[in-house]
């Protein structure tokens, strides 16, 4: 299937950059059957991760034939792709207002909206799509993602049950419950997963990556309470263990992984902050909108 996929990198390119080379000839001078190739080619750099040639693609389709539903639902995916997601929200409003009861494309606008933080709007139209087609796994998916942001996992779990195998579900659910700040919840879901399939790579990851997080927190906290100890030491007696009067009397930065740059963080916020970094790991469901199988 086409469409979105939560777990695909972000690509920041321009809209109509220098890298989308024009077609050849002007859309609008192409026969029907010449549009529908130009479709395909766009498409085609779509799946291939040709992003840009794929918006420069769907643009002039849409242009030339403004009508055309599919042409707006797709130039709307690829532009939320790249980070233009007003843009493809637009796009994705679009193509609804032309086809109110395509499911593809009310699967592909909820998810435009989950992207956005509009988890609320995203449900609304996930579950729309699922009254047209109850038995669409990728809408039922994506309103358990939409639930799980909102808070409510029970239901969220509850969801996934409905179309993945209990270890996928519960790694699901280890992943939304990180989202959520909910590490203990996370950490159980992640493990009941492992003891039901110890081959499950993204639960084994997603735990480490927690059980790291945990450790840096601590390892944080204690050498902060150090600092605070020998910078009260210092002022009480100056003589004493000789320390810089300009030192900060709290930590002010953790390093998480050697890959993370350091963030500010108060002593407070550093359960939060590190969380807010542990997203590595996403739902093993393919939570993905399409418009056409593959």
């Amino acid at each position: 299937m086409r469409g979105f996929q939560l777990a695909s990198v972000l690509l920041c390119v321009m809209l109509g950059c220098s890298s989308a080379k024009p077609f050849a000839k002007n859309v609008k001078s192409l026969k029907p059957a010449e549009q529908e190739m130009q479709f395909d080619l766009a498409q085609a750099n779509e799946k291939d991760g040709q992003l840009a040639k794929a918006e420069a693609g769907y643009r002039e389709l849409c242009g030339a034939k403004p009508g055309v539903s599919r042409y707006h639902q797709r130039w709307g995916v690829v532009l939320t792709r790249i980070g233009q997601r007003q843009e493809g929200l637009a796009a994705l409003e679009r193509a609804h207002r032309l086809e109110p009861n395509n499911t593809n494309i009310l699967n592909d606008l909820g998810y435009a909206y989950l992207k956005t933080g509009e988890s609320t709007k995203a449900a609304e139209l996930f579950r729309k799509t699922l009254e047209f087609d109850p038995q669409n796994k990728c809408a039922n998916n994506n309103l358990a993602l939409a639930l799980g942001y909102e808070g409510d996992l029970k239901e969220s779990f509850r969801m996934f049950q409905n179309t993945l195998p209990e270890a996928d579900a519960l790694t699901n659910l280890g992943y939304v419950a990180t989202q959520n700040g909910n590490t203990e919840l996370a950490v159980k879901a992640y493990s009941r997963a492992l003891t039901l399939d110890p081959d499950k790579r993204s639960a084994a990851e997603a735990l480490t990556q927690l059980a790291l997080l945990d450790q840096d927190v601590e390892q944080t906290r204690s050498i902060a309470h150090d600092l605070n100890s020998l910078n009260e030491r210092s002022s009480e007696d100056p003589a004493g263990f000789p320390l810089n009067r300009t030192a900060p009397a709290k930590l002010t930065t953790i390093q998480v992984n050697h890959n993370s740059p350091k963030v500010p963080v108060t002593r407070n916020a550093l359960r939060k902050e590190s969380i807010s970094q542990a997203t590595a790991v996403r739902p093993s469901a393919k939570v993905m909108p399409s418009s056409r199988d593959e």
